[in-house]
Parts: C-alpha cells; structure tokens; sequence
C-alpha cells in the first residue's frame, strides 16, 4: 500500500536504478509528483510509461541540481555506485556526490527534506530469511561498497531497521 502523496512533489535520484525505479512509480501512484534526476549517460527508458520530469545533473559538480529541486517537497537520494575501480572512485560517486547534494539543499530558501538511502551491501544480510536486519548486532559489510559505505558512516545506526523481511512493519 503507498501512502498517500498526492500533491507532494519528490526529487528522486538513482531514479533509473533496481530502487529508484520503483520508487518513482509508487510515488505517480500515489499522487506524487517525481522529478528523476540522472546522468547524461543513464538509460532512461526504464522509466518508460512512468510519467516523470527528468532532470540531468551532475552529482559530481552540482551542476543543474539546484534548478531541478527548486519547490521539491522531499529529496530521496538512492544515487550510488555498486562498482568502482578504487575507493576513490567509491568516494567520488557515493561520498562527494552526497555532500554536494546536501550542500546544494542546504543553500535553497527553503530547503526540502533530503532521505537518505545506503547499500545493503554496508549492513550485511538479514539474519534470517523474512527478518529484518536491525541495529542490535554488528554490520557486516559486503564486498567493497559494503566497506566504503560503513566507513563513511552509512551502516545503519543501533535501532534501525535495514532490509525489513517479508512482511516486517
């Protein structure tokens, strides 16, 4: 069930990714309004038949941003690299692209809501099929953006609930 949006306008980015895709059409579905916001390179036609302006930006530079979330309600940030030949393109692409953003929405009159979305990849799996991963235990990170991203600080804080299971609240 997706709550109800209508009237919202959401900045979504990674909005041609696995999440943001989705995303973006439970918003239209709801009500909301979805500006997509994307790189020169991304392929668009996933979000074909999902009615959203798009906005190309650069994360990198801030380049185009500032126009494409002006009136924005909530900024969703699901924007990542999964695959980088360094940590400092693991940096790049997920650390400096993130404070540019913020630095951007903390400049606006008035600025939107930022949402904030990591890897599960930082948290590790769910401890078990159909339970959510939560903050009483210890991450465990998978792979390179796993690491990267809990030692930026992405790994989700005690008490949160990363990857809720099947049916998890």
């Amino acid at each position: 069930m997706c709550p109800d949006v209508s009237g919202i306008r959401v900045v979504v980015t990674g909005a041609t990714g696995f999440v943001g895709r989705r995303l973006c059409r439970r918003i239209v579905e709801g009500g909301g309004r979805v500006t997509a916001l994307v790189r020169p390179q991304s392929d668009r036609r996933v979000l074909d038949g999902c009615p959203v302006d798009v906005a190309v930006v650069d994360l990198l530079t801030g380049s185009g941003v500032a126009e494409a979330v002006s009136g924005a309600d909530v900024v969703v940030h699901l924007a990542a690299s999964v695959r980088a030949a360094s940590r400092a393109e693991f940096r790049l692409a997920n650390t400096v692209s993130t404070g540019v953003l913020a630095g951007v929405l903390a400049s606006s009159d008035v600025p939107p809501r930022l949402v904030v979305c990591s890897s599960l990849a930082a948290a590790g799996p769910a401890p078990a099929p159909g339970r959510a991963r939560g903050g009483g235990g210890p991450a465990r990170p998978r792979g390179g953006v796993g690491a990267h991203q809990q030692a930026r600080g992405q790994a989700p804080p005690p008490g949160a609930r990363a990857r809720p299971g099947a049916g998890a609240a």
